[in-house]
Parts: C-alpha cells; structure tokens; sequence
C-alpha cells in the first residue's frame, strides 16, 4: 500500500512539469490589480524534485530593465484537489541579486497558484528584504508548451570525474544555477 501511495505522488508532480509560456506581472509595494501591464512571453519551467514536490524556476528575472537573476524554488508541495494541482505551503527562499544590489526572499503563494488544464496561474510573494521589506507582487498566467523532460534522473557510473549537465541535458565544465551534477539536480550558487 505505502508504494501504492508514493507512485501516486510521483505521478502528482510529474502532471505539473512542464514549461508554461505566458505573461508576468510585476508590482512594487501595490498588488496587481487590472490597471498593471503584463509583460509578455515570459517562461517558468516547473519539474519533479521528490516523490510529491516540484522545482519553480523562474529564470532571468527582470525588473524594469535589469536582469536580476533566477528565482528557484525547490521542494514545493503539489496535490491534486478537484482536477486542479495546487501547491502546498513553502519556505521563503533567500536570494542575492548582486548586479542590482537587492536582497530578497521568494515563495510561491500557496492558497492562489494553481495549475488546471494546462494552465498555470501563479503568483510569487517576493520581498525586498535589504530595502526595508519592501514587496515585490508577481504574477504569470500561461500555458503548459512542453515537458522539461527533467525527471526520473539515474545516476550512471562514475568514473571519479565530476559530470556537470546543464537542464538540456548539455555536458558543462562549471556550473552556476539550477544544474545536474552526478545525476543529481542542485542549484550551484
């Protein structure tokens, strides 16, 4: 029954990988509401990390102009309620956006974000937190496009050389971000 109950959960999170294209919303201190402008083509890949947990990545987040980096958000929850994969309850997650000098935590807000036929609706609770716990509200709203084909990772056999694969699965020397290293995903930072 237990290995019922894990297959079952396995099955969960992969039903929410996937790489949704969509718009981005993003608000200081006011939360969008329908006067905010989305910024279009925007991309969030979420896979598989655990029995019934993904991985959120939201990569080369932009603000206003500036590229500050990549929003990654492990070990989220998933369920599945009512024909809908909703996410469960995370840690804020610190992060360092050297190039602009801003400090912030990130979580995906579990009682809003959801995915449901393809769709993912999301909003990411993000705030400022060496600018006097300012927050930052971001939303996307997309569809699913394709599989990241990130999951069910073996481990092959190793022979005392560091394998280092970026997430298409590309053979790198160094690495930097959301990687799989020895047949493990880790995020190098």
């Amino acid at each position: 029954l237990f290995s019922m109950n894990s297959l079952f959960a396995q099955d969960i999170a992969k039903k929410a990988d996937g790489i949704y294209n969509g718009k981005l919303w993003i608000n200081l201190m006011s939360p969008i509401d329908d006067e905010s402008e989305p910024v279009e083509g925007q991309e969030i890949k979420i896979f598989p990390d655990g029995e019934n947990t993904v991985t959120f990545a939201l990569y080369n987040f932009m603000f206003g102009d500036a590229v500050l980096g990549d929003i990654v958000l492990p070990n989220v929850p998933v369920t599945e309620s009512n024909g809908k994969l909703v996410f469960g309850a995370n840690e804020p997650k610190f992060f360092n956006f050297e190039s602009a000098g801003i400090e912030a935590t990130a979580q995906l807000n579990s009682t809003t974000s959801f995915i449901e036929d393809g769709r993912l609706y999301a909003d990411i609770d993000v705030v400022w937190t060496n600018g006097e716990n300012i927050p930052i509200y971001v939303r996307f709203d997309g569809n699913k496009t394709a599989a990241t084909g990130i999951a069910n990772i073996a481990a092959g056999k190793n022979s005392g050389e560091e394998c280092i694969y970026n997430l298409s699965g590309v053979r790198i020397s160094t690495a930097k971000g959301l990687c799989i290293k020895n047949g493990k995903k880790v995020f190098v930072k």
